[in-house]
């Protein structure tokens, strides 16, 4: 009785997040959300969509807009943590942040550019990425 019905509605799973690499410097490091591995489309979505994700709409906005992005070796291993603190995991959390933050902080160049998430509870998980010798902005409270 507590487990839903399978329906037609429900997420499938998403795509891989993928590394590509900038020609020339990057403008900013993205740290896409293991979230979108997990979550696609709902319903019936052309497979086109299904194919691409937040990732892949994302880094077609910013090369639109001339942004150059790097997304942190290792992607597919990482994770900001909000999992494990979710589920009080303190050792797994603590896990995940400082592989994490090692490879935020090598692929900023120890902070210079700018790490941007695609989702907000990862955006939240990465700012209590506390050591990381950036400062955590987030445009919106920012103002």
């Amino acid at each position: 009785d507590t487990v839903p019905l399978y329906s037609p509605e429900l997420p499938r799973g998403g795509s891989v997040r993928k590394r590509p690499t900038p020609e020339g410097r990057a403008d900013a490091v993205y740290f896409p959300a293991c979230v979108g591995t997990m979550f696609g489309p709902a319903g019936s979505v052309p497979a086109t969509a299904q194919a691409t994700g937040v990732q892949y709409s994302f880094e077609q906005l910013c090369a639109r807009a001339g942004i150059r992005l790097l997304v942190p070796e290792g992607i597919d291993g990482l994770c900001c943590g909000t999992p494990w603190s979710s589920k009080g995991m303190v050792a797994g959390r603590r896990t995940m942040r400082d592989k994490a933050l090692a490879a935020l902080n090598a692929a900023s160049l120890g902070g210079e550019l700018p790490i941007i998430c695609d989702a907000s509870s990862c955006t939240e998980g990465s700012a209590s990425l506390s050591r990381m010798p950036t400062r955590c902005r987030d445009s919106i409270r920012s103002g």
